[in-house]
């Protein structure tokens, strides 16, 4: 069973192996967050020619095929991403590689045999949004992440309400308070009503009203 998460792409080694369209999307994507990316494959779309150019990704010409190839190179990284949907017997290798050395699998070819799912993701202030529907519509999905954050959009109080509760934490790490009082505030100040009441009417006080609460509590 899968379960969803965030991680930490800087100086995480991903291969992506094929170089068409689906193959420039997931490298892309992957630079953009600070991956370092390799792409396996005979040729090369215009845009992944100018990402080598500009040193965004390593592009590595070469036979998805070649067993020996692709041992070292997931040996090599940490994630792997398959994007070649008219080669059934290299996904099958890649996969076995894969999981052999126990490295993280994307299947863009297979969304039931896939380790990893890439969902679309939509940012509204701090708040990102990741969707999914595990293969069934991609855009279904994007039409429902648009929906949700511009839903999202609208919710003044809980736009405020992020921007004070990110304040406190910050205020109360500053001050050295231990971790479990903190999570005691953080309630406390989530549920606050006159806090809830000034969010939406004065930022700077409601800010100060926050950090009494911690010094009170």
């Amino acid at each position: 069973m899968r379960i969803p998460m965030f991680i930490e792409m800087n100086g995480f080694k991903v291969l992506v192996i094929g170089g068409g369209e689906e193959g420039t999307k997931k490298a892309r994507r992957f630079s953009e967050h600070g991956a370092e990316v390799k792409v396996l494959s005979a040729e090369f779309t215009d845009q992944l020619l100018e990402m080598g150019e500009r040193g965004k990704v390593v592009l590595m010409r070469g036979d998805a095929g070649n067993r020996d190839l692709l041992e070292k190179l997931i040996e090599e990284s940490d994630l792997v991403v398959y994007t070649i949907g008219e080669r059934p017997d290299v996904e099958r290798t890649v996969e076995e590689i894969a999981r052999a050395k126990r490295k993280l699998l994307n299947l863009a070819t297979d969304a039931e045999r896939t380790q990893v799912v890439m969902p679309i993701e939509e940012r509204v202030g701090d708040i990102r949004i990741a969707l999914t529907s595990e293969g069934k519509s991609t855009l279904v999905v994007k039409e429902a992440a648009g929906r949700v954050a511009e839903f999202l959009r609208e919710q003044k109080d809980i736009m405020a309400m992020l921007e004070v509760m990110g304040h406190l934490k910050k205020y109360m790490r500053s001050k050295g308070t231990p971790f479990d009082r903190r999570m005691e505030v953080y309630k406390a100040a989530f549920n606050d009503r006159k806090l809830r009441e000034l969010v939406l009417r004065d930022m700077r006080e409601a800010i100060r009203y926050a950090e009494d609460l911690a010094m009170r509590s």
